[in-house]
Formats: structure tokens, C-alpha cells, sequence
């Protein structure tokens, strides 16, 4: 017996999260305030087990690094797909320049219910090109940068 979601659970499940689409099979909407997600930047994937901080860009190594809001929008994510179901970025992720801090690579990418601290990382994923924190540097995730993704 399958434990997996179908691909058309899935796929309303990723609109459901990422373009606040009701899912209308079960009435299941998001009309209250939530309309941002948030993405932060990690050395290494978090994992299944992992929050928000865990791998997470050091705050305190990195002044100027803060987690990036981005809207629960179509405009914002592309959710498509039919046996692998996927959400990914519309548009460039720009987070705040860094002011300090040591060269570092961040190849992961997490997304979150937080805006700061040990909050639910709901996905986590290698992002199409490493992001190397330094000071000077404004990190920024190119269009189609992240995918998250159920099969």
C-alpha cells in the first residue's frame, strides 16, 4: 500500500502554499494574514529534521543577513506539474547587502513560516547556483534559482 500523496493532492497542495489557492476539494483556504513566506540562505541542507536555523547563514558572522519575505503569489511562484509537482521562484531573490563578514558558500536555500529565529522550515533545497557570502556582497537568487518540490 502507497503512503504518498496523488499528483493532483500535490499539486494543490503546493498552490494551497505558495499562490494561496483554495484547495477546493476539502474547502482548505489561507484568507487570514499569511502572506509571506520567507527564504533563508544555509551551508548545508537542513534536512527533514532541521527549523530555520539550522545550517543558517550566521547571523552574527554575516551583519547585514536577514531572511527575505516573498509573497504567496502567482506572480511570485510558478506551481506546475503533473507527476513531479513544483513551485519555483518567478523572480529575482534579492536579500540585504552583507556588511561584514568571511567568505562562505551557501548553496542551500530554506523556506520558512519565520521571519527570524528557530521557526518551521517547511522545505529546504539545493539552489541552481551557490551563493558565496562575503562582505560588499548583496545575495541574490536568480528567476527559477530554487524549486521545491513533491513526487
Amino acid at each position: 500500500m502507497s503512503n504518498n500523496f496523488s499528483n493532483t493532492a500535490e499539486n494543490a497542495l503546493l498552490l494551497l502554499l505558495f499562490n494561496k489557492t483554495t484547495w477546493t476539494a476539502f474547502a482548505i483556504s489561507d484568507a487570514g494574514t499569511t502572506t509571506n513566506i520567507y527564504i533563508s540562505l544555509h551551508s548545508a541542507d537542513p534536512g527533514e529534521a532541521g527549523d530555520q536555523t539550522t545550517s543558517e547563514c550566521a547571523v552574527g558572522t554575516f551583519t547585514g543577513y536577514a531572511r527575505k519575505g516573498v509573497l504567496r503569489t502567482v506572480g511570485e511562484w510558478t506551481v506546475s506539474g503533473t507527476t513531479t509537482c513544483f513551485a519555483r521562484n518567478n523572480n529575482i531573490i534579492s536579500f540585504d547587502p552583507i556588511t561584514a563578514g568571511t567568505s562562505t558558500s551557501h548553496p542551500f536555500a530554506g523556506l520558512g513560516t519565520s521571519l527570524s529565529g528557530a521557526g518551521m522550515l517547511m522545505a529546504s533545497g539545493a539552489l541552481t547556483t551557490t551563493i558565496y557570502l562575503a562582505n560588499g556582497v548583496t545575495p541574490t537568487i536568480a528567476v527559477n534559482g530554487i524549486s521545491f518540490q513533491l513526487d
